[in-house]
This record gives structure tokens, C-alpha cells and sequence, in this order.
């Protein structure tokens, strides 16, 4: 029996789904907006209307809590090399689109516009149809021209972006 299984595998093992839909949320919350299939979506969706309702209320609590869905990641690790001693590593964490600058902008920019907003957050469009080729019996969807995959359009409603500075 299957009882609770409400997620979508989407073909992948669970540190390559998780680690794909991270990275599709971190591109929401820098960008506003994606394009993607829609079964990612969905799954997408789900999870970034978790982070914003956290992100309503800046609190430590609520920063630790995204962080932990976004990217529970190290900051430092160690490598062994084959001859010598072990090496520590450091990750880069404040290019454009990283975590904390995810992080951030969830809370100081997308959130306080959501604040009187009871749920909703974000919109799944799908785009607009590729005509069938002639003798197709496949309606007016847009696929994927490789594979058929419905596409949509993954977006955070009402959201004014920053001006660029």
C-alpha cells in the first residue's frame, strides 16, 4: 500500500529530485519566473509556496527553516588527496542565484510583498500551442518538440521584481 506518497519521483534518485527542485526554486526567487515541464512544476510549486508563507514572517526561525529546504549545504568540507595531508575546501556562497542571496531576497523582497496575501503565490501558465503537424491527432498543447512533455510557465504572482541597480 501506498498510503501518503503525494510527490512525484520524476525519474530521479532522491538526492538528484531534491537537488533538481532546489535548484528550480532558487531560479524562481532570483528571476520571478520559469519555465519548466509541468510535473516539475507541480512538485516546484508546492515547495515555494511553503518558503514564501515562512518568509511573511522574518524571523531566525523561519530563515533556518528555508535555508534547511532550499540547500542544507556545508560551507566547508575536506578532501583527502592520494599523497599528503587532507585539504579544506571552501564553497563560494555569494555568487548571483546561491543560496543565501536566495535566502535574502526571500525574505527581505518577496515576502514582505506577500504579507496580506493568504496563500497563492504562485501561478502555473502553460504555453501557448504548437500547431500539430499534419496528420496528428495530438491537440492543442504545448509539448516539448524532443519528448512531447507539456511545458508551463512557473510564476510568482503579483510579484514586483527589484529596479536594477
Amino acid at each position: 500500500m501506498a498510503h501518503r506518497t503525494t510527490r512525484r519521483k520524476l525519474g530521479r534518485a532522491t538526492d538528484q529530485r531534491m537537488a533538481l527542485l532546489r535548484s528550480l526554486i532558487s531560479a524562481l526567487l532570483w528571476h520571478g519566473k520559469i519555465v519548466t515541464t509541468e510535473a516539475k512544476a507541480k512538485e516546484a510549486k508546492s515547495i515555494a509556496e511553503r518558503l514564501i508563507t515562512l518568509a511573511r514572517t522574518d524571523t531566525a526561525a523561519n530563515r533556518r527553516q528555508a535555508r534547511q529546504i532550499l540547500y542544507p549545504v556545508k560551507t566547508t568540507y575536506t578532501v583527502q588527496r592520494s599523497e599528503g595531508d587532507p585539504v579544506e575546501v571552501k564553497r563560494r556562497r555569494n555568487k548571483p542565484g546561491s543560496v543565501d542571496t536566495a535566502i535574502s531576497r526571500l525574505f527581505n523582497e518577496i515576502g514582505p510583498q506577500y504579507e496580506e496575501r493568504q496563500g497563492g503565490y504562485v501561478r502555473m501558465v502553460r504555453l501557448g500551442a504548437i500547431p500539430p503537424r499534419e496528420g496528428s491527432l495530438r491537440t492543442s498543447r504545448a509539448a516539448r518538440r524532443g519528448d512531447g512533455a507539456v511545458m508551463v510557465k512557473l510564476e510568482l504572482v503579483d510579484y514586483v521584481p527589484p529596479a536594477a541597480a
